[in-house]
């Protein structure tokens, strides 16, 4: 994969420029200010720096062997739809059936069994010949239970981003934000407005300048309809603060068809984060957004927010490189646990 490096004076003129060298396909890897140096910065406006490439080729898949004719499935249950409390969620299981590998991989013990009880019933019952068929079933069993994200083609115009203090929200948004001006060239509009306190975050506002995108710092239902895409970011809340709670839920009720995704930072402990998913679980929340994976190596314990809580992550994101590393979340990501295609 060979790096190449444009300089532009705004997004479309860099934009251009790609296309023009490595054509639709290519990738925009990292955005930053160019540099100017010498005399030349008293009058020269300051542009851009692009990294992008292009994807290494598919290759080409064998042409599929006939197979026999699979035996007929055995129904599949639906998942409880109940989550497990926090009480007892690190305790082992005295006579647990459930599959060892689920622990390994950093699922809880409570959920594990849940996860294996889930898979035993698929197979009416009947244990797995060797361990390879044991992985098989703890991975269809796990898949199970992740809830299909709906098609982002058809998603509401407005993203909202909450949650907690020291969940990276404002960089994922900002990842975001440069995905859809370079990739999906959408006319955008940030809202950096205040929540249950001020909103500080003003590198937000820096990184919208080089992108020629407008920032405001007031909300206007009206006004958000002159925009394909619209990004509001939100301060940070402290969770165990029933008023700021309050004042968060009021604030999103002004954002009536808009998707709200709760930043987690996936460098917390397994607890911490189901702690954080169930305090805002009575807020209108659509999905989850995990972040810092480049600071998690154990990405098996991000299953138990799959199992454990309602909601499942919709991206995944790592590093402060913007884009950098931000790409939907599929369950095939969590298994391989880091970055590849």
């Amino acid at each position: 994969m060979q790096v190449h490096r444009f300089l532009a004076r705004d997004a479309n003129h860099a934009i251009a420029q790609i296309r023009q060298e490595l054509g639709p396909e290519a990738v925009v890897a990292h955005v930053r200010p160019a540099p100017v140096t010498g005399l030349s910065r008293l009058w020269r406006r300051p542009g851009i720096e692009v990294l992008a490439y292009l994807p290494d080729p598919t290759p080409e898949a064998e042409p599929a062997q006939p197979a026999e004719p699979a035996p007929k499935p055995i129904p599949t249950p639906e998942p409880p739809p109940t989550a497990p409390s926090l009480a007892g969620l690190d305790e082992p299981i005295v006579g647990s059936s459930s599959c060892r590998l689920l622990e390994s991989i950093g699922l809880l013990p409570i959920l594990a069994e849940r996860v294996w009880e889930h898979a035993l019933s698929c197979h009416a019952g009947n244990p797995p010949d060797g361990p390879a068929q044991e992985f098989e079933w703890a991975k269809s069993a796990l898949a199970s239970f992740w809830q299909v994200q709906k098609d982002p083609a058809s998603a509401p115009s407005v993203e909202v981003f909450v949650g907690p203090h020291g969940s990276g929200k404002t960089t994922v948004l900002c990842k975001w934000l440069t995905q859809s001006v370079f990739s999906q060239g959408r006319q955008s509009c940030v809202w950096r407005l205040d929540g249950p306190g001020a909103n500080f975050a003003t590198h937000l506002d820096l990184h919208c300048e080089m992108l020629k995108v407008q920032v405001l710092r007031t909300w206007s239902k009206n006004m958000a309809a002159d925009w394909e895409q619209g990004f509001v970011d939100l301060p940070g809340v402290d969770y165990h603060d029933a008023a700021a709670m309050s004042s968060l839920r009021s604030r999103l009720g002004q954002f009536p068809g808009a998707r709200v995704h709760l930043c987690l930072n996936a460098a917390y402990s397994t607890r911490l984060l189901i702690e954080q998913v169930r305090a805002f679980d009575s807020l209108p929340i659509t999905d989850l957004i995990l972040t810092h994976l480049d600071e998690e190596r154990s990405w098996g314990k991000l299953w138990n927010l799959v199992v454990g809580t309602k909601f499942t992550p919709s991206f995944l994101a790592a590093g402060q490189n913007i884009p950098g590393d931000f790409r939907p979340a599929t369950p095939e990501q969590l298994f391989r646990g880091r970055f590849s295609l």
